[in-house]
């Protein structure tokens, strides 16, 4: 659920910028399902999801002037699933990340599926996992990390994508100061220091599902009960617990503030807000209900 916060507030500018008072306001502007929303800028977000019979992936890109739909042909992958689980078995395609600068862009998915951007289009850059579901991507110009189920990472290593399997359990998000410097988390987490993965205990055995950071030496993770950790280089700490529900999403900007979503269970979001060393709950967002 990367950039979902500053992402909320862009695909709001592209949905309504430029509207007129007589012009209706359309927040679903194709009609589909929308499992993750991520942008590399007010004028580049990406809304990713899948047709009303989830059997087609879907990206809708946007900027202030409107949107553009992509469907991704996964037919080949259709008859390979059925071949493997049976005719009778209709595959569910999903897009859960997306990571990257602007023209290097990654998307990943259930199924095993990988796409990277590509001059025209999207170009398929892995699928050989059909049970792992890829649920986190960080990326640069030259290096890609791609984080999911069962343990599952896949390094873009020069112009080849290596599949590393250092745990078994699952991973759900992934951030780096640096190519050197990269942690991935879930039910458990681990650094990747260049050359190895290795197991890091950096708090409660939780499951934590977000993560972002400013520096090497400036890092947070947020997930279940509320808890959110920090990393300041040289140990992780305990730096808030949110009491009324799991930590979804997390934010670090440049001018020191930090942000997280809180879905609650009666389908109310909370709003907390990091500033001057101290969390503070900032608000609701009513009728909001996220995914962690």
């Amino acid at each position: 659920m990367r950039n979902l916060i500053l992402t909320m507030t862009l695909l709001l500018a592209v949905t309504v910028g430029g509207c007129s008072d007589d012009e209706e306001v359309v927040a679903d502007p194709l009609g589909w399902w929308s499992t993750e929303v991520w942008g590399t800028g007010p004028n580049d977000v990406l809304s990713l999801g899948f047709d009303a019979d989830r059997a087609a992936p879907f990206i809708q890109r946007g900027n202030l002037n409107g949107w553009t739909s992509t469907e991704l042909d996964v037919s080949d992958l259709v008859a390979e699933y059925k071949e493997i689980f049976g005719q009778d078995r209709e595959p569910l395609f999903e897009l859960w990340a997306a990571g990257g600068p602007a023209g290097h862009v990654h998307l990943a998915g259930n199924l095993g599926v990988v796409y990277r951007e590509a001059p025209g289009g999207w170009e398929r850059v892995y699928s050989g996992l059909r049970l792992t579901d890829w649920r986190g991507v960080w990326a640069t110009d030259e290096h890609v990390f791609v984080v999911g189920t069962f343990g599952k990472i896949l390094r873009l290593e020069g112009d080849q994508y290596v599949l590393d399997e250092p745990v078994d359990h699952d991973l759900m998000a992934v951030w780096g100061s640096a190519p050197n410097n990269v942690w991935a988390v879930g039910n458990g987490t681990l650094h990747w220091n260049g050359t190895v993965w290795q197991t890091i205990d950096i708090g409660p055995e939780l499951l934590y599902v977000t993560i972002d950071g400013r520096s090497a030496s400036d890092i947070f993770v947020g997930g279940d009960a509320g808890v959110i950790l920090h990393y300041d280089g040289m140990a992780w700490s305990e730096d808030y617990r949110h009491t009324r529900a799991g930590i979804a999403d997390i934010q670090c900007f440049d001018d020191g503030t930090v942000v997280a979503l809180a879905p609650r269970e009666d389908g109310g979001t909370d709003f907390l807000e990091r500033r001057d060393g101290s969390w503070h709950h900032s608000g609701q967002i009513a009728g909001v209900t996220l995914d962690a």
